[in-house]
């Protein structure tokens, strides 16, 4: 989490700079805009998930939403819905596949290691991740919960990066290949590509602005997430996080980002995050036994019964009666 931190505070300058032209290579914008989005999380951290929670994830929703749709309506949007179907094809048919490239002949760094390091960091992050998503879930369904927390996600995602990623290749076919070739001088800053694109389009200063707020209510909805989970853990497990717990977190997690903010480097914590993550995969297979096990408990206690196995019964019935 504090890595994402300190990738959003770059991600910021970056786009502060880029929208009103300043020169923030000190360290004390970084420090403010670091405070700034400690504020906001840790305030709706503290605050009933119906009120601080879900007022930061609808705006977010809301503003990433109108910027999708206004790149996909002034981009070529002929060739951004092919880019999106091909997009689709290429997630669902080669996750198995992505998950199993290693690129041997290549001088990897960590990002021509991304497929492997992106799926490494994210099973880092199902601890706690999990833990949230099971307390705002209370009462739903299991279709409900994939339905809505895993399919509806990746679904936007795909479409998210198909409009963005699309017209910045676009770019580097028809226009001047800036975007393209600032990813490759520049790999560890990625996140720029996202103002480029937009730089590219009418109303840069207002849509710059917007894209502005959507990273510090992102990166605040995260923390605030992650935060709440944190102090339900080491709580023992209460419904409703401690605010004193939460606060704790919270201020731990934004000191181990300034310390990467300070440093003006993420390297060592994304390392430790990717380190970290690849024996918890192990434990992650571990948890999915575990629930296929309590799933299969609680319904032989409801008294559900699995139709394979009650064909077979109806079958052993009838085969009775022939034989009797």
């Amino acid at each position: 989490m504090a890595a994402s931190i300190g990738l959003g505070v770059f991600q910021v300058k970056n786009a502060v700079s880029s929208v009103f032209g300043y020169n923030n290579e000190g360290l004390g914008y970084s420090v403010f805009i670091l405070l700034a989005i400690f504020a906001i999380y840790t305030l709706a951290a503290v605050l009933p998930i119906g009120k601080g929670m879900k007022i930061l994830g609808d705006i977010n929703v809301v503003v990433a939403v109108a910027i999708l749709v206004y790149v996909f309506a002034l981009g070529n949007s002929p060739f951004l819905m092919n880019f999106i179907a091909q997009t689709f094809k290429n997630t669902f048919l080669g996750v198995v596949p992505t998950s199993l490239e290693t690129l041997p002949f290549l001088n990897k760094g960590w990002f021509f290691d991304w497929p492997n390091t992106t799926l490494i960091w994210w099973i880092s992050w199902t601890p706690f991740l999990g833990i949230f998503i099971a307390r705002i879930s209370k009462g739903r369904t299991i279709r409900q919960i994939i339905v809505g927390g895993v399919l509806a996600p990746v679904m936007f995602l795909i479409v998210w990066f198909s409009v963005f990623g699309g017209t910045g290749f676009l770019n580097a076919i028809v226009g001047d290949g800036s975007i393209i070739q600032y990813i490759q001088d520049h790999p560890d800053d990625v996140y720029l590509s996202f103002i480029m694109v937009l730089q590219k389009l009418p109303l840069f200063t207002l849509t710059g602005i917007v894209f502005i707020v959507l990273i510090l209510v992102f990166l605040s909805t995260t923390a605030t997430s992650s935060m709440i989970s944190l102090s339900i853990i080491t709580s023992n497990g209460p419904e409703n996080a401690p605010v004193v717990r939460t606060l704790i977190w919270s201020v731990i997690t934004t000191m181990v980002a300034f310390a990467n903010v300070a440093t003006g480097t993420l390297n060592g914590v994304r390392a430790i995050a990717v380190f970290l993550g690849i024996p918890y995969m192990f434990v992650f297979f571990l948890a999915i036994s575990g629930l296929i096990r309590q799933l299969r408990h609680d319904a032989r206690r409801e008294g559900y019964v699995d139709p394979q196995h009650k064909l077979q019964k109806e079958s052993e019935q009838r085969l009775g009666k022939e034989l009797t």
